[in-house]
């Protein structure tokens, strides 16, 4: 039965002819992710996904810090974080090249650009072998702000009354740590009236902007209620 139905579906097929394929449908992927964080519980989770690019071109020349893009695309500083007005942290994801491309799928973050080049953070290694011709995508990091935003509360996390009556908190690991049972490095919490808070610090900063570790996983530690966190993407 299932070979006549499969038979049947294939001489249908041939009928359509070219007409069947004769016009290309397509839409921006889209995906999603859910991770329910139940109560009196640490849950471990990571994001799946980036942000989507904001831009996608390729190289010209590179530095030891620095890769020149043709034309004069970018604004002046327009990928450096500026508190209050400029909330995003950017990073340069390195793509593919028609020969080898060593570095591909590497990523370094910005720390200021012109209008045809980026400065990053190279944390040691050397961008001067990445050859002209080599794509690139600027893609701002996750934050606090954009995972678990303020209209998220009761959904996401759980506001909490004061620093020191924590509801939801967002545990970051030391991830240069080794050994065994090793402490947050960093707790966030999001305070009653306020915002996203870091535990140990003045509750008058704001670390809404705070941007989080591509790949790197972390803890969501509820007290009394359960929250459901929500990975989006759109590319």
């Amino acid at each position: 039965m299932k070979h006549s139905l499969l038979l049947t579906t294939v001489a249908a097929t041939l009928l359509l002819g070219k007409a069947a394929f004769a016009q290309t449908v397509a839409t921006d992927p889209v995906g999603f992710t859910t991770q329910a964080c139940q109560a009196n519980t640490d849950t471990y989770t990571s994001v799946p996904f980036t942000r989507p690019p904001e831009f996608v071109g390729a190289t010209t020349a590179a530095t030891a810090t620095t890769l020149t893009v043709s034309g004069t695309p970018f604004t002046a500083n327009q990928f450096a974080y500026v508190a209050g007005s400029q909330p995003k942290t950017y990073f340069v994801l390195i793509g593919p090249h028609s020969s080898t491309n060593p570095k591909e799928g590497l990523f370094y973050q910005i720390t200021g650009n012109t209008t045809n080049t980026i400065t990053v953070n190279p944390n040691g290694d050397n961008l001067s072998t990445i050859a002209a011709n080599t794509q690139i995508l600027i893609i701002p990091y996750h934050t606090l702000g954009s995972l678990f935003p303020a209209s998220d509360a009761g959904i996401s996390f759980i506001v909490s009354p004061s620093q020191f009556n924590r509801q939801t908190q967002i545990l970051i690991p030391n991830y240069a740590a080794t050994g065994i049972n090793q402490p947050p490095n960093i707790t966030y919490y999001f305070l009653s009236g306020q915002g996203w808070r870091q535990f140990g610090r003045p509750t008058t900063e704001d670390h809404t902007d705070d941007a989080m570790v591509n790949g790197g996983f972390f803890i969501v530690r509820n007290a009394a209620g359960g929250t459901t966190m929500t990975s989006l993407a759109v590319f």
